[in-house]
């Protein structure tokens, strides 16, 4: 896909014939080795994104490009490159990496809650495969098309997807995915950070310029479920939640819970904003009260969300859990006396296996939540 996107876009002329198709009597070998040469030219090119040579027979290559030679990845419409993205990659993620995975409803669900503007800086630092950030592009996108008419809104949207938004992913085949993704949506791409988000922050890409206080927009599902020694990761120290009451270093801190704090310090103080899924035990667990203490000093609540079970069930984990949305506070600033919106979803529009229902109760809440956020 890589090497065709690059193909369509920088390598073939108008009026010339692309090199991502089949040749008249041409052998597997031969379209395997020029689809390889357009590989290793994009990667010259782009040598953030994919590092590894192909690793696939030609006969395989042949047939993936009898495939996809009629297709423009560039020209094709966004919404279906994403849908189509996204039904790739389904088989991938209810395997082994279901566990990395959002569903696209309640992706959607949050990215209509937070409404990204083409001002907002962006991030999620456990992005996957980018289905927060791609959707991200795509409403910023629609938003200036109905503002500017398409033609005016061209470059807004791209400039925004390439200077606006940004990501870290821990997994490399992941980070590979979310890169694919981001290219496909033309594209910040090169905003996708491989590596720990709870690494200390002069450890990142310095081209990235991911640090504190940067971000006016959060959006993330965050890994859950596993834990970081302190013997293992020094890291856990620099962090408030990695210290016990008593001052001393924790031996070990939950995932999560390092990335709360994580999340809370990449939004801008004021007015950053968090949107992000969390299991429930941090809410209602009596040994979490120093977690939740935490948020409440740092952060206005504006809404939990509590999910159905079944959630993630379809990607292999069946955690309960909720929407969190918070707004950073400025420095020295605490209000206590305020409203929160308050939901508890039974329907989302798929059962336990994926499949899709007509039950959904997220346009519901959408509508109670933008209603909410206008009174208040």
């Amino acid at each position: 896909m890589f090497a065709k996107i690059y193909d369509e876009r920088f390598l073939t002329s108008r009026n010339s014939y692309y090199g991502f198709q089949l040749g008249t009597h041409e052998s597997a070998k031969d379209v395997g080795l020029r689809i390889k040469d357009i590989y290793k030219r994009a990667n010259i090119k782009d040598d953030d994104v994919f590092k590894e040579q192909i690793n696939v027979d030609n006969a395989i290559i042949y047939n993936i490009v009898q495939i996809l030679q009629g297709i423009s990845l560039h020209e094709t419409d966004l919404d279906a490159k994403g849908l189509a993205f996204e039904k790739f990659l389904g088989g991938v993620f209810r395997g082994q990496m279901g566990q990395y995975f959002t569903p696209r409803q309640i992706v959607r669900f949050i990215v209509d809650m937070m409404k990204p503007t083409e001002d907002d800086v962006i991030i999620d630092p456990a992005c996957g495969s980018g289905g927060f950030l791609s959707n991200t592009i795509d409403q910023v996108r629609v938003d200036l098309i109905e503002k500017l008419g398409e033609k005016n809104a061209n470059d807004r949207w791209k400039d925004f997807a390439k200077l606006n938004v940004y990501g870290i992913e821990l997994n490399k085949q992941l980070s590979v995915i979310s890169m694919m993704n981001m290219i496909l949506h033309n594209d910040g791409h090169t905003n996708i950070e491989e590596g720990d988000a709870l690494k200390d922050f002069k450890k990142f890409d310095p081209k990235k310029d991911i640090h504190k206080n940067k971000f006016s927009l959060l959006m993330t599902n965050p890994p859950f479920g596993g834990t970081i020694k302190s013997k293992n990761k020094p890291y856990v120290k620099t962090y408030h939640l990695g210290i016990s009451k008593n001052k001393k270093i924790r031996v070990s801190q939950k995932t999560e819970i390092l990335f709360l704090e994580r999340c809370i310090d990449l939004v801008k103080s004021g007015t950053g904003r968090i949107a992000i899924i969390i299991p429930d035990g941090i809410l209602s667990n009596s040994k979490s009260k120093y977690v939740r203490d935490y948020i409440k000093e740092k952060c206005q609540i504006n809404a939990i969300i509590s999910l159905p079970n079944l959630t993630f069930t379809p990607y292999g984990t069946g955690v309960k859990t909720s929407i969190l949305i918070l707004r950073k506070f400025a420095e020295d600033e605490q209000i206590t006396d305020y409203k929160i919106f308050m939901a508890n979803i039974n329907n989302i529009g798929y059962d336990a296996q994926g499949r899709e229902i007509s039950k959904n109760d997220l346009p519901v809440v959408l509508d109670a939540y933008n209603e909410f956020s206008v009174r208040k």
